[in-house]
């Protein structure tokens, strides 16, 4: 449960940050996949279609939600100070601003380019004459990249919920064990301990990908990766490899390799660091062992699984105090056929990178008998 002093910090980060981009009224949209922005400022989760915050320097947040289900537990638990619902809600968006704004101002939308509907838009832009419209994606990630103590321990608790789940690897993973079958395991624990959602990714190699019905072999080097909101929606991840009996020389040396390169950039993932630097020591770590890079290295994460900043080399954004990140560098062998990777979650703290998952370094890979070539 969000405290009222944790809402009115929300609230007030986020007016500030409109003021300092100068925007006037600010228009925030969630769908399903997508539920930050909205739960982040009225409490209330979207599961079905999409909804939209209306919020100025004196009014709102105005949620505006597209069932009416969503309307009835709105009104029951969010903190927006009024609850509309249509089977259009940009309609409700669009009667919001009128009562709101007067020409001249500018409207900032969150989620602009990536989740509002050209529909939506069109709709907007045509009834809202005389308002400058612009992206406000950046400004709405600023305020949430930054967590406080109270998000802190929500995270902590969905670790918790994560690293049951990824225990339950070492007595299931056996040879015959449908993929299937072991994800289901691991959903049997986490979902009992609260985990609102769930992505669960694993592969022999290279990549990662959705569970199968492949029953795992002796020798494979399974990927395993544990995604979780726990149940106050905050987001963690987790992930390791499995040695299903002994593994070649080639798969033992991508671990040695992904291993390496996660010490070396967890390092870095520090107060005052860019984000650049950190995906750019993860590229020498790699090549220094003739290993390619798969997926990008990591990610800003909370109420959903991908948020700024992102640890790549084009990202330049400075970390800060607070900040959470999703960390997973991932190694790929020069053949193209073998990949290790190793996933946790890291907060930001004033004496460096603290680690929510795997309380040793080791816990990253489950040997299933038999040992690494």
């Amino acid at each position: 449960m969000v405290s009222e002093k944790e809402w009115e910090r929300r609230h007030r980060a986020t007016r500030a940050a409109m003021d300092r981009a100068g925007i006037d009224v600010l228009v925030a949209i969630s769908d399903a996949h997508h539920k930050g922005d909205v739960y982040y400022l009225t409490n209330h989760t979207i599961w079905s279609q999409r909804g939209y915050v209306v919020m100025t320097q004196e009014a709102g947040p105005v949620l505006a939600v597209a069932m009416a289900s969503q309307d009835y537990w709105a009104r029951k638990d969010s903190w927006a100070t009024e609850v509309k619902w249509s089977a259009a809600p940009v309609r409700e968006v669009v009667a919001t601003l009128r009562g709101l704004t007067r020409p001249g101002q500018t409207v900032g939308v969150s989620g602009m380019k990536d989740l509002m509907p050209l529909s939506d838009y069109e709709h907007v832009r045509e009834h809202a004459a005389g308002l400058s419209i612009v992206d406000a994606t950046d400004v709405m990630q600023s305020v949430r990249a930054k967590k406080s103590a109270e998000e802190l321990a929500e995270l902590r608790e969905s670790a918790e919920v994560a690293n049951a789940g990824f225990a339950v690897l070492r007595e299931h993973a056996r040879p015959g064990v449908q993929e299937f079958e072991l994800v289901g395991e691991v959903e049997r624990v986490v979902r009992a301990r609260g985990a609102g959602a769930t992505l669960i990714l694993t592969s022999q190699g290279p990549y990662l990908r959705n569970p199968s019905a492949r029953k795992l072999r002796l020798g494979d080097f399974q990927m395993f990766s544990v995604e979780l909101c726990g149940p106050s929606g905050y987001w963690v991840e987790v992930g390791g490899m499995l040695a299903i009996g002994d593994v070649d020389k080639p798969a033992a040396l991508a671990y040695e390799a992904c291993q390496r390169a996660f010490d070396a950039g967890i390092s870095g993932i520090r107060a005052g660091q860019k984000c650049a630097t950190v995906a750019s020591i993860l590229v020498d770590s790699f090549k220094a062992s003739n290993h390619k890079a798969g997926i990008w290295g990591g990610h800003g994460i909370g109420l959903d699984t991908l948020e700024q900043p992102r640890l790549t080399v084009a990202d330049d954004t400075v970390i800060s105090e607070g900040m959470v990140f999703g960390f997973h560098p991932h190694v790929v062998d020069s053949a193209g056929v073998r990949g290790a990777y190793i996933a946790d979650t890291v907060i930001v703290t004033p004496d460096g990178p603290v680690r929510l998952g795997h309380p040793e370094t080791q816990d990253s890979l489950i040997l299933i008998g038999g040992h690494t070539a």
